[in-house]
This record gives C-alpha cells, sequence and structure tokens, in this order.
C-alpha cells in the first residue's frame, strides 16, 4: 500500500504493532499529532516508540541561531524540543 502515513496507520488494527520507528520524519509531518495518535493507537500496550527529531531546544540551536541546520524551510514543518515530544496526544493510562 502507498498512502499518507495517517491514512495508512488507520488500515492497523489496534495494538499490532510492538515498535514504530520514526527517523528524521516527524518534522517533515503535515498532521504530527494525528500521525502520534495512531501510532499509540497500533502499538501494543507494552510497545516502544522511536522518534528521531531536530531538537528545537538544543544549545547548538541557541548557538547557532539563525545559521542552525535544524532549519530547513521549507522542508520542516514542524520543530520540536524534548518537553513538547512528551505532551501526550491521548489520556495518561489510557492502555
Amino acid at each position: 500500500m502507498n498512502a499518507p502515513s495517517l491514512v495508512g496507520l488507520q488500515t492497523f488494527p489496534t495494538d499490532y504493532s510492538e515498535a514504530a520507528v520514526m527517523r528524521s520524519y516527524l518534522e517533515h509531518e503535515l498532521e504530527p499529532l494525528g500521525v502520534l495518535t495512531e501510532v499509540y493507537r497500533v502499538l501494543k500496550p507494552d510497545g516502544i516508540a522511536v522518534v528521531k527529531v531536530p531538537n528545537f531546544g538544543s544549545v547548538n540551536r541557541h548557538v547557532k541561531g539563525r545559521k542552525w541546520c535544524g532549519f530547513r524551510y521549507p522542508d520542516h514543518l514542524n520543530y520540536f524540543t524534548r518537553s513538547t515530544l512528551r505532551i501526550s496526544p491521548v489520556p495518561a493510562g489510557s492502555k
């Protein structure tokens, strides 16, 4: 199947997967909250999601300013920090 991520994830049953890896992807996603919500739904209760994105809160970004390598307009639609990635898209303890 070839589909946008959100549509593709919606085809999987709940508690289907043990792991999901999003490496250098989420910063490009038009609907990151929807994708994270679907990934959470698709993961088994003891599943794990590994997310790698440029850290907007990094020391490097503060030092480099506008020359930070993480700024890639128009490729990067989203910028995340450690704390914004910890914000749960679903109620805690719902699995």
